[in-house]
């Protein structure tokens, strides 16, 4: 038994440190070292996990296991014989997923058949009148258009959705205004909360269950810049934190914090691909160590390392701003770049949606570029070389 979890340990670390290659899966086209496309041609088939970070990332061919991709622009046009989960700016599905699909991006379109249930989160998304997903929708974000099909319930939070399509189980809407059209159906019951209910339109008999429409109760309350008072000050003093974290980082670890930013400035997509990796992966390892009895005292320092991490990742984005914006050499400059990029950066998480979108954008490519950066700092330690980590994590 024992043999067994130090074997599935180690393939968990194995997975966590390859990423970087696993995710040069496909045909890979540069132009000028600057724009990279990674290609998965039709005709193709991979076997296993596939894993794809680009500017540009195409999967025309047949991937037989879990599908990972992220980048600016990721279309699915193939066939995945298991889940999906893919990030980007613009992400469109137009193949054939037998299992699950979390996405997130800019912009979601799914037009092509399901397996399983959706899960999607973006600024606009689109389910076309060629989706057809097996089990049920879960949505959040600006705008969705539903005009497929759905075999089992819809949860949905968004500022507008309009339907031409098909629900077959329940629908359960938040947001700011809803429109079911002529021609659409809801198998289930329709229930909607919104803070107008002039702002909901439903066709007659297209809802073959019950429908409640019902608005938001107002209550006026004190507020600081929309938060509470408590939620105020807590802001406050997690962001003052973040800064006296980000001090302290800069005295003692100048080049390791200065490569995170570097990091996600030269590789994004890379980033956010370890982010993923690393947020699913470490808890994993985490359990199996406990499970063993004897690894529960590694477990316990691997869950601490990994807590102090994704706290650390929230310093991210306020670094990278502070690199792009104001630079810095200097100790005190470059604190002070980080600083005021780390005050712009809570700042705009006080925007409704936004703000939930930095923060799990600040997660999972800060989680990345530290696990980078980790990477990079061992096989120098090993190599017994001594260079700048900075430059190195800009070239990776």
């Amino acid at each position: 038994m024992d043999t067994m979890h130090v074997a599935s340990s180690r393939i968990l670390i194995i997975v966590a440190f390859t990423v970087s290659a696993l995710s040069c899966s496909g045909r890979e086209h540069s132009a000028g070292g600057e724009h990279r496309r990674v290609i998965l041609p039709a005709g193709e088939t991979h076997e296993g996990w596939y894993f794809a970070a680009g500017d540009q990332v195409m999967i025309e061919g047949t991937v037989n296991g879990d599908a990972y991709a992220a980048g600016g622009l990721v279309q699915v046009d193939g066939t995945i014989n298991g889940d999906l989960i893919v990030a980007g700016g613009q992400v469109v599905i137009t193949g054939k997923v037998t299992d699950d699909i979390r996405a997130a991006g800019g912009s979601v379109e799914c037009n092509g058949p399901v397996g399983k249930n959706l899960s999607a989160a973006g600024g606009s998304m689109r389910i076309g009148k060629g989706a057809e997903i097996g089990g049920g929708l879960l949505a959040a974000g600006g705008n969705l258009f539903v005009g497929g099909r759905v075999e089992r319930h819809a949860m949905i939070a968004a500022g507008d959705m309009s339907m031409s399509g098909t629900i077959n189980g329940n629908v359960n809407f938040a947001g700011g205004a809803l429109s079911v059209l002529n021609g659409s159906t809801v198998g289930g019951n329709l229930r909607a909360l919104v803070d107008d209910t002039s702002r909901v339109e439903i066709a007659s008999g297209v809802v073959r269950g019950k429908v409640d429409v019902s608005s938001r109760e107002t209550k006026a309350a004190h507020t600081i810049l929309g938060l509470s008072p408590w939620r105020f000050w807590w802001k406050i003093l997690w962001t003052l934190s973040l800064i006296a974290t980000t001090l302290v980082l800069v005295l003692l670890f100048r080049k390791q914090i200065t490569g995170i930013g570097k990091a996600i400035l030269g590789q994004p997509a890379r980033s956010f691909l370890w982010g993923i990796v690393g947020l699913v992966a470490i808890p994993i390892l985490t359990i199996i160590l406990f499970i063993t009895v004897i690894g529960i005292p590694v477990g316990l320092l691997l869950l601490l390392l990994y807590l102090w991490m994704v706290y650390l990742s929230q310093v991210s984005l306020g670094v990278v701003l502070g690199q792009r914006l104001f630079g810095g050499e200097g100790t005190w400059r470059l604190f002070g770049a980080f600083a005021v990029g780390i005050l712009i950066v809570q700042l705009l998480t006080l925007v409704p949606y936004l703000g939930t979108i930095l923060v799990l954008v600040g997660l999972l490519v800060g989680l990345g570029a530290i696990l980078m950066v980790v990477q990079l700092e061992y096989g120098l330690w090993r190599k017994g070389e001594n260079g700048s980590l900075a430059a190195s994590a800009a070239h990776a």
